[in-house]
């Protein structure tokens, strides 16, 4: 299977948008087979750690499934996603969010 990944003219409005994230800013990442659906069973739910603008790759680390807002699915790295696949989506009280990343930084000293 091959995906079409030319930028057009809605994922340059989508980019203009993604550009406002800022660290902590909470997304859901749709897969492309989950054709933009937020309600898909692979989407995933998470924040923005940094961006790359470059080349235009958001990092971010995602919760559990089962644990969101409490347990990251990963916790060493962030993972880079295509900004065209990441839509701004609150999970969790931005508190929680806030509170994630300090103890990110502290483990990283």
């Amino acid at each position: 299977m091959v995906f079409d990944l030319a930028i057009t003219v809605d994922d340059v409005t989508k980019i203009e948008h993604i550009r406002q994230m800022t660290r902590g800013s909470q997304i859901l990442y749709v897969p492309m087979h989950a054709a933009e659906d937020p309600a898909h069973p692979d989407c995933q739910r998470g924040f923005v750690t940094s961006y790359n603008e470059k080349t235009n790759t958001v990092f971010c680390r995602y919760w559990r499934d089962d644990s969101i807002g409490e347990l990251l699915r990963t916790t060493l790295n962030s993972e880079g996603a295509d900004l065209r696949l990441l839509v701004l989506y609150d999970s969790c009280p931005q508190r929680i969010i806030k509170q994630t990343m300090a103890e990110m930084e502290v483990s990283v000293v």
